[in-house]
């Protein structure tokens, strides 16, 4: 909430929080403490790593990871950029900043025989022609 006082931070927050019960269906929101902050962090950070090697699944890999389009074009791109995935028989995990239109991605690109790194090649030429199209940017934040 901007603010160098985290009792000033706290009181915003407490105040959007008493705010969003007025309006019709209300979103579920919290204030977390520090500690309980601190383990959703962890947990967040945690995430991609777990899903990307799950036992009995192909491992998951970054190699189209930080792709952006703008935030009212995210959806589009999101079941365009599946599609893709489908057409290679990738898998993969989406996760980032959503709001911002940055996409994290883990993908089950083989990367191991000569015949996956082709496969892997072309799809990053097609992934970069989508997020061009949507007048992204295939770095948003790395």
């Amino acid at each position: 909430f901007g603010s160098d006082d985290p009792l000033h931070s706290q009181d915003k927050a407490l105040k959007l929080l008493e705010r969003l019960k007025q309006v019709s269906d209300p979103p579920t929101s919290r204030l977390y403490s520090k500690s309980e902050a601190k383990a959703v962090w962890y947990l967040r950070e945690s995430g991609p790593r777990a899903a990307a090697f799950a036992p009995g699944a192909p491992l998951e890999w970054e190699g189209w990871d930080d792709a952006a389009v703008a935030p009212e074009k995210l959806g589009a791109y999101l079941r365009d950029i599946r599609k893709l995935m489908n057409e290679y028989n990738y898998r993969g995990s989406f996760y980032g900043h959503f709001g911002h239109g940055c996409i994290h991605m883990r993908v089950s690109f083989d990367l191991e025989t000569a015949t996956g790194i082709r496969k892997y090649g072309e799809f990053v030429e097609r992934a970069a022609d989508l997020v061009v199209g949507y007048g992204g940017s295939l770095s948003g934040e790395h």
